[in-house]
């Protein structure tokens, strides 16, 4: 399985690239350039916000041994938890600089 996987990561490169050069460009770069570019921090800042909300809901999920465990909470819990989670999806998705912002969806590109 994670054969298959990484073959297809690197299928994928062949599928988005512009070119051949590119995808030859974007493949040796997987492997030779290890360094950050700018705009990094930003997309740092977007990922840790969605994985803190991922982990706090499973970590919560896993001590009550309750998947809804946030539907048995006072009203006002519900509803910080839910601003809380709202303003994470707003804020990475909406955000000017967002890592998803900018980019027309690969199937229209056709």
């Amino acid at each position: 399985m994670i054969i298959f996987f990484h073959l297809a990561a690197i299928g994928w490169l062949f599928f988005r690239a512009r070119s051949m050069g590119q995808a030859g460009e974007m493949l040796l770069a997987m492997f030779s350039s290890w360094e950050i570019k700018t705009g990094f921090s930003d997309k740092v800042l977007y990922f840790s916000l969605v994985i803190a909300i991922v982990l706090l809901t499973q970590v919560m999920q896993w001590r009550r041994r309750d998947l809804l465990f946030w539907l048995k909470l006072p009203r006002i819990n519900q509803m910080v938890y839910g601003a809380a989670v709202l303003f994470v999806a707003l804020y990475v998705f909406m955000s000017e600089n967002a890592p998803v912002m900018g980019r027309e969806f690969i199937y229209f590109q056709f």
